[in-house]
């Protein structure tokens, strides 16, 4: 009986080193996805919600999975406008009034 017990107790850290290797192993290759994509996204004519390519990696690196999810809900899902942040803020700073200036034809 007590040869079982011993056997399970150091079994039991053995897996939890595993499954800290693949956390370690998924949340690294998480991070670099979603900084090499934020990173495009952050190009010419696009534009990324809330902080930059690096910000959102490191985020994804402490986060993993959970944060990776929110940065595709944020910038790849139907939930994304069409038309990038950068496009938008130049709409909103240009004033709807019609000009007086006849058409040209």
């Amino acid at each position: 009986m007590t040869a079982e017990i011993n056997g399970l107790a150091t079994g039991i850290p053995l897996l939890y080193i595993c499954y800290v290797i693949l956390t370690i192993i998924i949340h690294l290759a998480f991070a670099a996805g979603v900084t090499t994509d934020a990173k495009r996204l952050s190009g010419p004519g696009g534009g990324l919600f809330l902080v930059g390519p690096n910000m959102w990696g490191f985020a994804t690196l402490i986060g993993g999975i959970w944060v990776a999810a929110v940065y595709w809900l944020i910038h790849h899902s139907s939930l994304r406008s069409k038309e990038p942040p950068k496009k938008r803020n130049n709409h909103a700073n240009q004033s709807s009034e019609p000009t007086n200036n006849p058409p040209v034809d």
